[in-house]
Order: C-alpha cells, then sequence, then structure tokens
C-alpha cells in the first residue's frame, strides 16, 4: 500500500473541501470543513448541518447525496490515503464525540465516508464485526444499516453523470479520471478542469493538449496554469488552436508585436523549420498585397 506523505495530504485536502463548500453554496445548509469535536483536536473533514426540511429534500434531490438529514459527517480518503481498519476506527470515533458533545441525535444524522478505491480489506472487516455494508441501488454506494447509517461511496465505480462531476475529480483509477476528464471537457464544465489540474496536473494538462481548448478557459484559469506549467505546455501546444479564439483585430496587434521585437533574427532563429516556412509564406503574401496596393495606386493617379 503506497502511504500519502503530510505533503501530498495537504495538496489535495484543500481541493477536496473546498469542491463541498461549492457543493452547498446555493443552499440554506452550513457546511464546516475540519470541524472540531473533543476536547482533545479530533477534526471532521467536513459537517454539513441542514436544519430546514424543505432545504433538506432539496438537496437530497438536486445533489449526489440523496440521503442527508440534519447533520451530515463526511470523511474523504484519497487515493495514496486508503481506508484502513484504523482508519475506519477513528472515522467511528469522530462520529462518537460528535454524537456525545455536539448534541446530536443518531437519528438525525448520517456519516459518509468518501473513498477513492474501492476498501475491500474494511468491507470484509466491517462483515466480521456484523455491520455490513449492502451495495444500494445506487452504483458507487454502500451503506451500514445502523444509527446513524454509515455510507460509504466509492468513486472509481461511481457513473460519470453530472451529479458524480464533484467526486469523479478524485478517482483513483487513472483511466476513470480521464474518462472524467474527456466529458467535462466535451460538456464545457471547466471549473472541474481547473480543479482535476490541482489533483492530477500532468494528466489534466495531457487532457487539455490533445483536446485543445485552451482557447475556451477563463483568463483566470489559464492565467493559474501557464504560471505552473510554463513552456512545457508551450512547446506542445497546436498555436493553430490557440489562433482560432482570436478575432482578425487581435491577429493583426499580436503579428504588430511579433513585428516590433527587438530581436527579431533572435525570434526566428528558435522556430523550428515548419515554422519558419509559415512565416516566409506569410511575409511574401503581404509584401505582394502591398506591391498590389502600390501599383493601384500609381495607376489611379496617372489617371
Amino acid at each position: 500500500m503506497v502511504e500519502e506523505t503530510a505533503e501530498e495530504r495537504q495538496e489535495i485536502d484543500p481541493v477536496f473541501k473546498q469542491i463541498v463548500e461549492d457543493a452547498f453554496v446555493g443552499y440554506k445548509a452550513l457546511c464546516q470543513t475540519q470541524y472540531e469535536v473533543g476536547r482533545l483536536p479530533r477534526t471532521i473533514d467536513a459537517l454539513v448541518t441542514i436544519d430546514d426540511q424543505a432545504e433538506q429534500r432539496k438537496i437530497r434531490a438536486e445533489t449526489l447525496f440523496f440521503y442527508f438529514v440534519q447533520n451530515n459527517q463526511l470523511e474523504f480518503k484519497g487515493r495514496n490515503d486508503r481506508l484502513t481498519k484504523k482508519g475506519y476506527h477513528t472515522i467511528r470515533g469522530r462520529m462518537e464525540f460528535l454524537l456525545r458533545e455536539g448534541d446530536v441525535s443518531p437519528f438525525d444524522m448520517t456519516v459518509t465516508i468518501i473513498s477513492a478505491g474501492r476498501p475491500r480489506a474494511v468491507l470484509t472487516y466491517a462483515d466480521e464485526l456484523q455491520r455490513p455494508f449492502v451495495a444500494l441501488a445506487q452504483t458507487g454506494y454502500y451503506k451500514s444499516e445502523e444509527y446513524p447509517p454509515i455510507y460509504l461511496i466509492v468513486i472509481n465505480e461511481l457513473p460519470i453523470v453530472p451529479k458524480n462531476y464533484p467526486l469523479l475529480v478524485f478517482a483513483a483509477s487513472e483511466q476513470k479520471f480521464r474518462e472524467f476528464l474527456e466529458q467535462v471537457i466535451t460538456v464545457g464544465e471547466y471549473t472541474y478542469i481547473r480543479y482535476a489540474y490541482e489533483v492530477r496536473p500532468q494528466l489534466t494538462k495531457e487532457a487539455l493538449i490533445m483536446a485543445g481548448v485552451a482557447s475556451r478557459l477563463s483568463r483566470k484559469d489559464l492565467e493559474f496554469m501557464a504560471e505552473d506549467i510554463g513552456p512545457e505546455i508551450i512547446a506542445v501546444m497546436d498555436t493553430e488552436l490557440l489562433l482560432k479564439g482570436m478575432n482578425a483585430e487581435k491577429r493583426q496587434a499580436l503579428l504588430s508585436q511579433m513585428l516590433d521585437t527587438a530581436n527579431m533574427e533572435e525570434l526566428v532563429s528558435k522556430m523550428s523549420p515548419l515554422q519558419r516556412k509559415r512565416l516566409t509564406e506569410l511575409v511574401l503574401k503581404m509584401l505582394a498585397a502591398d506591391l498590389t496596393t502600390d501599383t493601384e495606386q500609381s495607376s489611379n493617379g496617372k489617371d
């Protein structure tokens, strides 16, 4: 088993917490991440509190959490931080602290463990404890019938549909992650591309380059990625795809800036043979156009 370093955990946890906060920003729900329980610091990844029953019904209908009640504990286990027997008991311990010290009823609470991959050892262990996780009709969902009920969501098993996009960002399977990326790129869900880039930058770079969607991303997202990717993506990016997103006026302005470069020779020397050929053709066309214009003006002058 690959152990997750503290640095890796620090990088991926904020993304998960931001996605959870975003998921409930449009509802009358209180979403608290790193929720502390007990006198000694023990933090739940996220606690979502929904006091209004009408809002509970709305969240059940519109989000992937179709079973949420008033108090909902969320725990996240990434692809390099697999759910173990010890981790399972730690989550249950946090649940008990919340019930004891948070004035929460077990009948008004759910616990959700979100796991990037299938935790086979824990599923077997739960059977031995006579607290089995039973597969639900919804693919990728499992439930332990107790109070409060404990739900297990296995991201690798989730269908690639809009409701599941917030979690598919964290899929442990590279194939699943790529399929998810292809779909969000196709339908234009660029917010998830930004999240995907923060979680798996290299795979996301490759997908963006192959799809040629850079010109459709927001300025903010492009600037964020450009700072990190730098010349690496420039070396393989298809310039023609980028130019398609520019109108004639912007292209002319870009050309003017290139021609005004202080050291044009240095600029040309860094071009590939194909780029030089295209530049030569462009310059010849421009010269021919200028020559034609000058000739027509001379003829008109004589008349």
